[in-house]
């Protein structure tokens, strides 16, 4: 039998876990835009804070949504509970209260991208780095999946991290 805080804290670590991979991903499609697109047509950042459902809290943050306000808000801003390295925390919190049923695997890999993620965070932010974080969250976050597929039961537990995945 498994206890419902315990199905909690499985589908919420991974709804965050996707939530870092695919702020990843919306940064690393903009960014791919912007490389694509004539260099006389302005492209605006604040879509991505839209789709992120944050233009609240990035309203009461930042004056304006230039590339660095956004990318910092949606990578590193403590302020921004859907931003990467927040994302990624919140899913590790879920983890390492629920460690007795989940892999040692998997703990050691969220571990990894969470330290990660805090320590290179101004990589993310600077054009430069960005590609290579974005992509190493995303490369990461799919690593977590494979090794909670493939070394967990397939029992209650990974019905409810499969479901907080696939929502």
């Amino acid at each position: 039998m498994l206890l419902s805080s315990v199905a909690e804290r499985v589908y919420w670590m991974a709804r965050y876990i996707e939530r870092a991979e695919n702020t990843a991903r919306i940064i690393l499609v903009h960014n791919n835009l912007m490389l694509d697109m004539p260099h006389h047509i302005p492209i605006g950042w604040e879509p991505l804070v839209y789709i992120m459902g944050s233009m609240d809290t990035f309203v009461k943050r930042y004056e304006e949504p230039s590339e660095r306000h956004v990318i910092r808000f949606l990578v590193a801003d403590r302020h921004n509970p859907n931003c990467i390295t927040c994302s990624l925390a919140m899913a590790r919190e879920n983890l390492r209260t629920t460690r007795a049923i989940v892999p040692r695997a998997a703990w050691e890999t969220l571990n990894d991208l969470y330290e990660f993620t805090r320590e290179h965070a101004a990589s993310g932010i600077n054009r430069r780095g960005r590609y290579a974080y974005m992509k190493r969250v995303v490369d990461y976050c799919q690593l977590l999946t494979g090794k909670l597929s493939g070394t967990m039961s397939h029992d209650l537990t990974y019905e409810f991290l499969r479901m907080g995945r696939n929502m």
